[in-house]
């Protein structure tokens, strides 16, 4: 009887303690799993915020401040450390020791506090995308997250409830087989394969976290996020580091090689800890250096203090080649944790915009074209916070030729395709100007998309005809049942006309002059056409061979009349000399 009961005792005890030890660990490490980041909106509401990370960085889109924002690094950055190494379940964790005060500080903007150092860990993937960030699209190896809070909190766990609390430095990491061995990221991958399963914990000694950094560390983008796991907290301002590290394939395999555990299948390799890209959605990304921009976009950037304290970034990004010529809006006010853009602008904002409805802030657009004077080929735009702080002024200045090398002839002389890109869906149209008989001036337009004709028309010279599409897209058939075309034809030389298309949008300030320009080109009439009218060099020798003839006959009455007046007064005179004669005598 005595066994039997401490035999049942042994066994609720093996079970009872192997049932806690499940749940404490399916609590800590599998409360949520990289095999569900979509669902992490459902458990914790800001991972479904509007302001998450990570991004897609599209480097053509960036823009680059006009005053340069310096990160300036303590020195213990360089010191030799020892610190813990352990393995969290999600990722490798580097937790710095309190007294460390390894800190990086700025001077405006999103970076304009002191932050110190509180860990550091790292995402990985497979060798083409390991990273969280992508630069253009495209994955690095792995990523470094440098983890900041800022000084005037207490504690990491304060600061990160608040909008200036957290400053994440990252730093991206391709894997190379041209890098020679690194004992710096030796020593760290032989250490993480010390700490394979969850919780385990090992030291690693001697190392300097100056070495996370690349060498320049001035090239960096900056933007305001979110930590890329639950709960998602939205008060992390983002540091990502132009350059990269490079490291041998063998060290990130072993990040690899770490363990997670799964309710229901226990220890399983981490082969991947990244979480998917997020929308930008109003936010604005920004850059502290220079690079080639967009080909079919201009990008602006102005920064104002006003009251010596609302510092106030405008940008304008100008698509003169998008169809329609468009403008976009972003204003960033750090201070008052405002970011706010409007895209694909057509027409001015005569009525104050809120740009935050919880903010005292509103802002006004006006743009025009100058078709002629000083600023001719330019588009003025004026931007207004409050309806009296002028935060940007300047002349957008107007390309030569949007459609360079976007069009192409099918038959020379006949007909001739231009690509467009339309900004609101940001698809392709191909537009297809077609002379349909060499001796008329009836000209064929047709508008495709991905080869599906949308819309066909045919058109005379000075005519007017409004967009009717057959498209299925809805939000494709909404823009183009706005648009008119309109035809101009020329006599040119040689038996050719000079055809142009043109796009006209009611009540868009961007459809004007120079921006009404869709597409042209030069079509022959044909040999044996008795074609009306004449070259533009006919009409002048013409009009001035008239004007001489005129002239000419002008002249040769005018001749007649006074010779005529002369002959008949000499009689007279005869006349009047005989009657004094007679009176005389």
């Amino acid at each position: 009887m005595t066994i039997r009961i401490w035999r049942r005792f042994l066994f609720y005890y093996f079970y009872t303690s192997v049932y806690i030890q499940y749940l404490v660990i399916d609590r800590v490490y599998c409360d949520w799993s990289y095999k569900n980041t979509t669902e992490w909106g459902k458990t914790w509401k800001q991972c479904a915020g509007k302001l998450q990370s990570p991004i897609n960085i599209v480097d053509s889109e960036v823009a680059t401040l006009p005053n340069y924002i310096k990160l300036t690094f303590s020195e213990n950055f360089a010191t030799l450390m020892d610190v813990d190494l352990t393995n969290s379940g999600k990722t490798a964790i580097l937790a710095l020791p309190s007294s460390s005060n390894i800190s990086v500080s700025g001077n405006r903007l999103y970076i304009n506090s002191h932050y110190k150092l509180e860990q550091v860990h790292f995402h990985w993937g497979d060798a083409h995308s390991g990273s969280e960030h992508k630069i253009n699209s495209k994955s690095a190896s792995m990523e470094v997250h440098l983890i900041h809070y800022n000084a005037k909190y207490e504690s990491f766990k304060t600061a990160r409830n608040f909008f200036d609390g957290i400053l994440v430095l990252s730093t991206l990491v391709d894997v190379s087989t041209n890098v020679s061995q690194n004992s710096f990221w030796m020593d760290i991958s032989d250490k993480v394969s010390d700490a394979k399963n969850p919780g385990s914990k090992t030291k690693l000694k001697d190392i300097k976290f100056i070495n996370f950094l690349p060498q320049n560390k001035d090239d960096y983008y900056l933007y305001k996020g979110s930590f890329t796991t639950p709960p998602c907290f939205e008060t992390v301002s983002w540091v990502v580091f132009k350059e990269r590290l490079l490291i041998p394939e063998e060290y990130q395999q072993r990040f690899r090689s770490l363990k997670t555990t799964t309710s229901s299948r226990g220890y399983v390799a981490l082969s991947s800890n990244i979480r998917a890209v997020k929308p930008l959605n109003s936010r604005t990304v920004i850059k502290t250096f220079q690079s080639r921009g967009g080909e079919d976009v201009e990008t602006y950037v102005q920064e104002h203090l006003f009251n010596g304290r609302l510092n106030v970034i405008t940008i304008v990004r100008f698509y003169q080649c998008h169809l329609p010529a468009s403008v976009s809006l972003s204003i960033i006010i750090a201070s008052s944790e405002i970011s706010w853009k409007s895209q694909n602008l057509t027409s001015d904002i005569p009525k104050q915009e809120p740009l935050d409805v919880r903010k005292p802030y509103g802002v006004t657009l006006e743009m025009h074209e100058h078709p002629r004077g000083k600023y001719r080929d330019n588009v003025h735009v004026y931007v207004k916070l409050n309806n009296h702080h002028d935060v940007f002024v300047a002349y957008c200045k107007l390309k030569k030729d949007c459609l360079q090398d976007s069009c192409f002839w099918s038959t020379v002389g006949k007909s001739r395709t231009c690509a467009r890109r339309l900004i609101n869906t940001d698809e392709t149209l191909l537009f297809t100007l077609t002379k349909q008989n060499q001796c008329d001036d009836v000209y064929v337009v047709t508008i495709r998309k991905n080869d599906s004709v949308i819309f066909k028309t045919s058109m005379k010279d000075k005519t007017r005809v409004n967009v009717t599409t057959r498209a299925a897209d809805q939000q494709l058939k909404d823009t183009l049942q706005l648009w008119c075309l309109s035809l101009n034809v020329d006599p040119y030389f040689n038996s050719t006309s000079h055809a142009k298309l043109f796009l006209d949008i009611p009540y868009s300030t961007l459809s004007t002059g120079k921006l009404r320009f869709l597409m042209d080109g030069l079509y022959h009439n044909g040999p044996d056409c008795h074609h009306s009218g004449m070259s533009d060099h006919v009409k002048v020798i013409v009009g001035v061979a008239g004007s001489l003839f005129i002239l000419g006959v002008m002249l040769l009455a005018m001749c007649l009349v006074f010779r005529n007046i002369r002959k008949s007064a000499k009689p007279h005179q005869l006349v009047q000399e005989d009657e004094l004669a007679d009176s005389t005598v």
